[in-house]
């Protein structure tokens, strides 16, 4: 698959950000199942994290009894796995990045969610967010529920929150 075929658009996939956890795995589904569209789940290797051996697990333990469902084989992509160690970092991300830092806390893992979608030129990937949990300031002024209680990006009149949002196109 090439970086323009990964891009969402008509006819394309839509990118899911996969942990395997209870939250991006309720969202996998209810985008390939209950909203009828084919995904492209993707999971970020950070090699340094302990969580990364249980969540490929896990992962692969819930695509094994869903590989035994014909839709699903239809529907859902093979995950895609990305070393972090492989993106390019992407200097005006980084440098917006640290702005925003300033500002207001924002977990590093949006640091290099938005240098994936950058190396990867993806334009829209949801990360499976939910906001029923309490939620850092932060999440609160540049993200807004939808309809399924997940976050999207909202664009806000502060200049160094918009020049991150620029680089974020996920939900």
């Amino acid at each position: 698959m090439s970086k323009s075929e990964i891009s969402r658009g008509e006819g394309s996939c839509e990118n899911v950000l996969w942990t395997g956890g209870w939250d991006s795995t309720y969202r996998l589904l209810e985008r390939t199942f209950i909203e009828g569209r084919d995904t492209q789940p993707w999971y970020l290797i950070d090699a340094k994290r302990k969580s990364v051996h249980y969540e490929i697990r896990a992962m692969s333990g819930i695509m094994k009894e869903l590989r035994a469902r014909v839709r699903t084989q239809e529907q859902i992509s093979p995950i895609r796995f990305v070393l972090l160690d492989d993106i390019k970092v992407n200097k005006d991300i980084q440098s917006a990045f640290a702005d925003l830092r300033k500002k207001v806390y924002i977990g590093e893992q949006y640091e290099w969610i938005a240098h994936f979608a950058e190396h990867f030129k993806i334009k829209d990937i949801e990360v499976g967010m939910p906001l029923h949990i309490p939620t850092p300031a932060l999440y609160k002024a540049i993200f807004k529920k939808n309809k399924a209680g997940y976050v999207t990006p909202e664009l806000v009149d502060d200049e160094k929150v918009k020049k991150y949002s620029d680089f974020i196109g996920f939900r």
